[in-house]
């Protein structure tokens, strides 16, 4: 089974392609402004190294967020449009829960708490126990200190990694968006439509 797995909730995009259990193709980038027009490409250009198509890939996966409001709908709206356009599924999971695979695995923690800055001092935060197979809702908090946080953006190791943990499955979603925070667009449209 190949696997397309695509990471685009933050400033970096990470695209790995996998063949069942194995790493095919591991891409890093910077996002440009130009995202939405270059994705495309760039996923052909991979493909093409690799002497496959899109219709070689089985399953689409995509980092759902939160994170950047844009990069999420971009890598979600693209993935939905190769896949359905070939018949195929996409799925999801969301930036704290790939990060957290991430960090048991590569970093072998078993108990951690993991969070992604939204604004201000609000921050996504979920906390993980791999030992007892526990984890806590998704919550916004309000925080102070986050001494005892593992942040998504300080990991080294790229989020579409997950893909190689065993429980990688358990925590798959679909490919819906997942914001826990208004856009500050949707907050001042609110603000605006009570007045």
């Amino acid at each position: 089974m190949r696997v397309l797995f695509l990471d685009s909730s933050s400033n970096k995009m990470s695209l790995a392609i996998y063949e069942n259990e194995y790493l095919l193709h591991l891409s890093l980038t910077e996002l440009s402004n130009k995202f939405n027009e270059e994705l495309l490409d760039f996923v052909d250009i991979i493909l093409k190294k690799l002497s496959l198509t899109i219709s070689d890939i089985d399953n689409f996966f995509v980092i759902t967020g939160p994170g950047s409001f844009t990069g999420i709908r971009i890598g979600v709206s693209t993935l939905l449009g190769l896949a359905l356009g070939n018949k195929k599924k996409v799925f999801g999971i969301s930036t704290l829960d790939a990060a957290a695979l991430v960090i048991n695995k590569f970093y072998n923690r078993d108990s951690f708490r993991v969070g992604i800055k939204l604004r201000l001092k609000e921050y996504a935060v979920r906390e993980y126990n791999f030992g007892l197979n526990n984890f806590s809702d998704y919550r916004v908090e309000n925080l102070n200190s986050t001494q005892d946080l593992m942040f998504v953006d300080k990991l080294e190791i790229p989020l579409t990694y997950a893909y190689l943990h065993k429980k990688f499955e358990h925590f798959v979603t679909d490919y819906n968006p997942f914001y826990m925070r208004k856009s500050q667009a949707e907050i001042n449209f609110d603000k605006k439509s009570c007045t």
